[in-house]
């Protein structure tokens, strides 16, 4: 096991008390009630004989120890086994329904809300391959089934503003740090706080600072044109470039962030400019991730790659309020690590600290950016355009 994965298992399971012994109690406990489960056992039974269940209670635990804690000892393509099922949303919702059941009952409070959110997140990515290979609806609205627990289960959420013609004097400092790549070291010069001030107007947080706000508004706009310029145009590149540069870059980064951040906040939480809380908001920011790149890879880009899907509209919708999930995790970022402001004589593992997490803020910035202002529009047009009509034969 590489050392950053084994540091980020152990943080896990120091949070929810999670290890193999509770896995597999979890995974048997489950997978009985599914197989006496009047709905869900036919459906298991017509692929799964009895001889192939011990092996496939083996392959689950490893797969949950990857989800649960970040392992890897899982190697399956879950997505592919699954999109030629004939299953309609209920089913997931039956599924759901008893895996929350039994981790309430097997586990304890944190590791079943450990569980049960990456349950409902897995419902979610598996129902949207599944529409998308077989190109039939399962019956729910949206297409898409949204955990009960989710901020964005009643709307969805309309595009961010980055682009230059929507960048003014009023425009909300806080809202244009999140989403325009740079303008979060833009403000952090100027002096504008875009954490605690960041409701105000970018007229307004400049009169409180006195500083030119058609300046700050020029430089925003020479940022957005840089963007624009920041990846590869054509969609299979677009698409590659933000696999290897944003989602390959995070996982790897985050999991030596976490641990380095804890190792911070435990020499030198006595100090008054401590990060503290900063692990566990990064184990927080990686397990959203985590879940939230999954479903593009898995889903989403595929659907792209093939040249769209008439649904794609709702999982482009999800990703966006997920994506203004993230940015509020940065404001938070920025608030814990008083805008990665070193304070004097902190140590090289502080200093190691700040500029790691200041890279990746900056990366998540450019990465939403690009996703939500260049890959998704190209998708929504589609999607928006007029259904050809269709001969009624037959």
């Amino acid at each position: 096991m590489q050392p950053d994965r084994a540091r980020l298992q152990a943080d896990i399971a120091a949070r929810t008390g999670i290890d193999a012994a509770m896995i597999r109690r979890l995974v048997h406990g489950f997978y009985d009630r599914v197989r006496a489960d009047p709905v869900l056992a036919p459906i298991f039974a017509a692929h799964i004989p009895d001889a192939r269940w011990p092996a496939h209670l083996d392959r689950m635990c490893a797969f949950w120890s990857s989800v649960a804690l970040m392992s890897g000892d899982y190697h399956g393509r879950p997505m592919q086994a699954h999109q030629p099922l004939d299953v309609q949303a209920g089913d997931f919702d039956r599924w759901l329904t008893l895996f929350r059941a039994t981790a309430h009952e097997l586990t304890p409070p944190a590791a079943a809300d450990h569980f049960i959110e990456r349950a409902e997140r897995i419902a979610t990515s598996l129902e949207a391959g599944i529409e998308a290979h077989q190109g039939r609806s399962l019956g729910r609205p949206h297409g898409f089934h949204l955990p009960e627990t989710s901020p964005h289960s009643t709307s969805l959420k309309e595009p961010a503003m980055t682009t230059r013609q929507d960048l003014s004097p009023a425009s909300n400092v806080g809202e244009i740090a999140a989403n325009l790549p740079g303008a979060a070291a833009l403000f952090r010069k100027a002096g504008i706080s875009f954490c605690c001030g960041g409701d105000l107007s970018v007229v307004e947080a400049c009169a409180k600072r006195g500083r030119d706000a058609a300046e700050i508004v020029a430089g925003l706009q020479a940022l957005a044109a840089a963007a624009d310029l920041a990846a590869p145009q054509e969609t299979a590149a677009l698409i590659a470039h933000i696999q290897s540069r944003y989602h390959d870059t995070h996982r790897r980064e985050l999991a030596d962030l976490i641990p380095l951040a804890r190792k911070v906040e435990t020499v030198h939480g006595d100090k008054p400019d401590a990060p503290l809380g900063l692990a566990d908001l990064l184990t927080d920011i990686l397990d959203e991730m985590e879940s939230h790149m999954t479903r593009e890879e898995q889903a989403l880009f595929p659907m792209m790659l093939n040249g769209g899907h008439p649904m794609i509209a709702a999982p482009i919708s999800i990703m966006r309020a997920e994506h203004d999930d993230h940015a509020n995790q940065l404001r938070s970022l920025e608030h814990i690590t008083h805008g990665f402001n070193l304070p004097e004589g902190a140590c090289r593992s502080w200093h190691a600290l700040y500029a790691g997490t200041g890279k990746f803020a900056d990366d998540l910035v450019m990465h939403m950016h690009l996703e939500n202002d260049v890959l998704f529009p190209r998708f929504e047009a589609t999607a928006d355009a007029p259904a050809p009509a269709q001969s009624q034969a037959g």
